[in-house]
C-alpha cells in the first residue's frame, strides 16, 4: 500500500526580515517496494517582493520567484546519514501572478522521524555533493567556497548568493507548522577611492579580496561598474583586511577594526584604499619598483651589470623582496649578498652584493631594456626628500624628488647616475660651500626619459653642477635638465669662481638649459675673481636642444670674465642638435667673455654642418656673436670645414641670408647691430 502525505506551507522571504511557513492538514506517505520510504512534499513558499524575474532589489531589499528556481532540503535518514534533496524546478504555473508565492515539490528519501531539517534558498548555495556524515550546519551544508570565490561584484548576481535558511525538524514525517527562512548574509556595496579620497577608482578595480579572519572573499570582475556588491557572512567586532587590484596592475590595501556587518542588512560603504604594490607584465624604462611589486614576465635582469637568473613565466609572479633599503630583512646568500626577487614558490633569485645600501634608497628603478637579451637594468631609487646628510651617489643610483635639506649631493668618481626628476634649489646659507651637484671625478649623468630636473648651487662661488679639473662630465639620456647659477659667481655647468674645471660632453637626446652667474658662462668657466681659471673642452652632440646664457661679462658657452685674473676654456665642438647661446654684457654668444687687464681665452670653435640650428647672440659691447667678447682672445672658428675666423680676425664675413662662399650654412643676422647670428645647414650630412 502506498500512502501520500501532502504538505502546504507559506513563506515570506525578504532581505530585511524573516520568512514564515505554514503546514497543511493533508499528509500522505508513499512506501516504495524497496522498503525505503520516499516522502513527497508539496510546499507553497511566499517571497515578499514585486512581480517579475527573481532578483535582489537593493533598494527595497526583496526578491521574487522565477521559473527554474529551486530550494535545497538537508535532513537525516533512518541510517543517520545526512542527505540532500533538491526541489523540482518551478514552472510558470507554480508561481503566483505577482511572483511572491510559489508551490514547490520535493521528495525526501527515507527521512528519519523528527529529523533535523534545513531548507536552503537558493538551492545552489547548498553543498553538492555532501559527506554522509556532515553536520547540518553552515560548514557542512552551505557552499561557502562559491560564496568566497564565485562572486563578481555586480548587483544582478546577488540573487544567486543572497542566502536564506530555515533550521528546524520534521514533525514525524511532516513539515513543521511554521517555517522561518532567515537571511544569513549581509550585503556590502563598496565604492572605492584612492588614499586621499580625491579619485573614485571603483570602475578600475578588477579584483577585490576581503578577509574577516574566518572567511576570505575573492571577487573577480569583468563588468567594471560601481558600486561593487559583495554578499558576506555576518561579522561582529571583527578585524577586516581588504586588497584591490586595478586594470593597470596597481594594488591597494585597507585595514578595518571592530567592524560589525549584520545579516539582513545592506551597507553602502565608501572605502579609501592606499596604494601598496604593483604587478607588471612589462617594465617600461623609468618604471619605479618598490618592495613587494610583482613581475609577471619572463626576462633577464641586470643589476650592477651582472645578469641574474632568467625569471621564467612559469614561476611568476616574482616579488621584489629587496629594494636596496637599509635594514631589509631578506634571506642572505652564503656570500653575504641579499636576494632581490622571490618567485611564487618562495625561491629567491638574484644577488645584489654590488648594490650599496643607504637610508635614502627606497626602491629599484628600471633604467633600460636590451632587446638582444630581453634584459632590464635595475637601479637603486633614491628620493632626495629623504636625504638629510651628505650623500654620494653611486653607479646605478637614480636620484629623484626635491632635496629638503642643505646637504651636499655628490657623484662618486667614475659613477653613472640617473636623474629621475630632481629639484635641488640650493640656498644662501654661508655654511654651505658646495655646488648643487659636485662631481668627485669622471661622471655620467643620465637624464631619465621624460623627466625634468633642476639644479642650483648652495654657495655664491660655486657652479650649479661642478666638473673637477682634469675630469669629464657626460650628460646623456632623454630627459631635460636646468642648471641655474644666476645670482652666483659660478657657471651653470662647469667651474665655480676662480676654479679650474674639466671637460663637458652633452649627448643623447637631452634638453639642457644652463644659466651662469655674474662673470660666469652658462656652460664653461666661472668668474676669474682671484686666480686664473683653466677650463676643459666642451662638446655638444645631442638630438635635443642646449640653451646656455652667460652672466654679465661671460659667454653663453665658453669662458667667463677675466676681471682679476686670466679666464680660459678649451675647444668648443658643436656637432649635433639645436644650440641657443646668449652672452651676457661684454660676452660672446659662443666664445670668450670680458677682458680687462687680464685675458679671457677660448680655444678652437667648430660648428659642423650636421647640426640642426645654432643661434648665437652677443652681449652689449661684445665683439662677436661667435668668437670674442669684449677684447677676448679666441682661437680658430670653423663653420663646417671652412675657417671663418683666425688670428683674432674674421677672414670671411658671411652676408645675411646667403649660402656664402660655398658654405653649407644659411647664415641669418639681426638687422643693424648684428647682435644675433643663426646658422642653419642647407645640406646637412647624415
Amino acid at each position: 500500500m502506498t500512502k501520500t502525505m501532502r504538505y502546504f506551507s507559506i513563506a515570506a522571504l525578504a532581505l530585511m526580515g524573516t520568512v514564515m511557513t505554514g503546514c497543511s492538514n493533508n499528509d500522505e506517505l508513499q512506501q516504495p517496494e524497496s522498503g525505503k520510504r520516499t516522502v513527497t512534499l508539496t510546499t507553497t513558499v511566499s517571497l515578499d517582493g514585486g512581480a517579475g524575474t527573481r532578483a535582489l532589489d537593493v533598494t527595497t531589499g526583496v526578491k521574487t520567484f522565477a521559473v527554474d528556481d529551486q530550494i535545497s532540503f538537508v535532513y537525516k535518514n533512518t541510517s543517520d546519514e545526512t542527505k540532500l534533496a533538491v526541489s523540482e524546478k518551478l514552472t510558470q504555473s507554480d508561481i503566483s501572478a505577482d511572483g511572491k508565492t510559489a508551490t514547490i515539490y520535493v521528495a525526501l528519501e527515507d527521512p528519519a522521524t523528527d529529523s533535523q531539517l534545513r531548507m536552503i534558498y537558493p538551492a545552489t548555495m547548498a553543498n553538492i555533493p555532501m559527506s554522509t556524515s556532515a553536520s547540518i550546519d553552515d560548514a557542512g551544508t552551505i557552499n561557502l567556497e562559491a560564496l568566497q570565490s564565485g562572486q563578481h561584484g555586480y548587483e544582478g548576481e546577488l540573487s544567486d548568493y543572497d542566502l536564506a535558511v530555515f533550521d528546524g525538524t520534521l514533525t514525524g514525517y511532516a513539515l513543521p507548522a511554521s517555517v522561518t527562512l532567515a537571511n544569513k548574509l549581509a550585503i556590502c556595496a563598496f565604492t572605492i577611492k584612492n588614499a586621499d579620497g580625491m579619485q573614485d577608482i571603483t570602475t578600475t578595480i578588477t579584483n577585490l579580496t576581503i578577509s574577516d579572519g574566518t572567511y576570505n572573499y575573492s571577487i573577480s570582475r569583468s563588468n567594471l561598474i560601481s558600486p561593487i556588491y559583495v554578499a558576506m557572512m555576518p561579522v561582529d567586532n571583527a578585524n577586516i583586511t581588504m586588497t584591490a587590484t586595478d586594470n593597470d596592475g596597481q594594488h591597494y590595501a585597507k585595514s578595518l577594526t571592530n567592524i560589525t556587518y549584520a545579516a539582513n542588512n545592506i551597507y553602502p560603504l565608501a572605502m579609501r584604499m592606499a596604494e601598496s604594490f604593483k604587478t607588471y607584465g612589462t617594465l617600461p624604462v623609468g618604471t619605479h619598483l618598490n618592495v613587494g611589486d610583482q613581475l609577471d614576465l619572463s626576462s633577464y635582469f641586470l643589476i650592477n651589470g651582472d645578469v641574474l637568473e632568467q625569471l621564467t613565466s612559469s614561476y611568476a609572479p616574482y616579488t621584489l623582496v629587496r629594494a636596496n633599503v637599509e635594514g631589509s630583512t631578506v634571506t642572505e646568500a652564503a656570500d653575504g649578498a641579499y636576494y632581490v626577487f622571490k618567485d611564487k614558490n618562495g625561491d629567491f633569485y638574484g644577488k645584489d652584493a654590488g648594490l650599496h645600501a643607504s637610508a635614502a634608497s627606497d626602491g629599484i628603478f628600471v633604467a633600460g631594456y636590451y632587446e638582444g637579451m630581453k634584459s632590464y637594468t635595475m637601479l637603486s631609487h633614491v628620493n632626495l626628500a629623504n636625504v638629510t646628510a651628505a650623500y654620494t651617489a653611486q653607479t646605478y643610483d637614480c636620484l629623484y624628488g626635491t632635496l629638503g635639506s642643505n646637504v651636499q649631493i655628490s657623484i662618486a668618481n667614475n659613477a653613472t647616475v640617473w636623474l629621475g626628476g630632481i629639484t635641488i634649489n640650493g640656498g644662501d646659507d654661508w655654511n654651505t660651500d658646495w655646488a648643487g651637484i659636485t662631481c668627485e671625478g669622471d661622471a655620467t649623468l643620465v637624464l631619465a626619459d621624460g623627466t625634468t630636473n633642476l639644479v642650483k648651487p648652495f654657495c655664491s662661488s660655486r657652479a650649479a653642477i661642478s666638473v673637477p679639473s682634469g675630469k669629464t662630465l657626460t650628460i646623456q639620456g632623454s630627459g631635460s635638465l636646468t642648471a641655474d647659477a644666476r645670482d652666483r659667481n659660478g657657471a651653470g655647468i662647469g667651474g665655480g669662481d676662480s676654479e679650474n674645471y674639466g671637460e663637458i660632453e652633452i649627448t643623447g637626446d637631452v634638453n639642457v638649459t644652463a644659466y651662469g652667474g655674474f662673470g660666469a658662462a652658462g656652460i664653461g668657466s666661472g668668474c676669474a675673481g682671484f686666480s686664473s681659471v683653466i677650463g676643459g673642452d666642451i662638446t655638444i652632440s645631442t638630438s635635443g636642444t642646449v640653451t646656455a646664457t652667460g652672466g654679465e661679462g661671460a659667454a653663453g658657452i665658453g669662458s667667463g670674465s677675466a676681471g682679476n685674473a686670466d679666464n680660459s676654456c678649451g675647444n668648443i665642438l658643436i656637432s649635433k642638435g639645436t644650440v641657443v647661446a646668449t652672452g651676457g654684457e661684454h660676452g660672446a654668444g659662443i666664445g670668450t667673455g670680458y677682458k680687462a687687464d687680464y685675458y679671457s681665452i677660448c680655444g678652437t670653435i667648430t660648428i659642423t654642418d650636421v647640426v640642426t640650428k645654432v643661434t648665437a647672440t652677443k652681449g652689449e659691447s661684445a665683439y662677436d656673436c661667435i668668437g670674442r667678447g669684449n677684447s677676448g682672445s679666441c682661437g680658430t672658428v670653423k663653420f663646417g670645414t671652412v675657417t671663418m675666423f683666425d688670428d683674432s680676425r674674421w677672414t670671411t664675413t658671411p652676408a645675411n641670408g646667403e649660402n656664402y662662399g660655398g658654405l653649407h650654412f644659411v647664415i641669418s643676422k639681426t638687422t643693424n647691430t648684428n647682435d644675433t647670428w643663426t646658422l642653419t645647414p642647407t645640406n646637412p650630412n647624415p
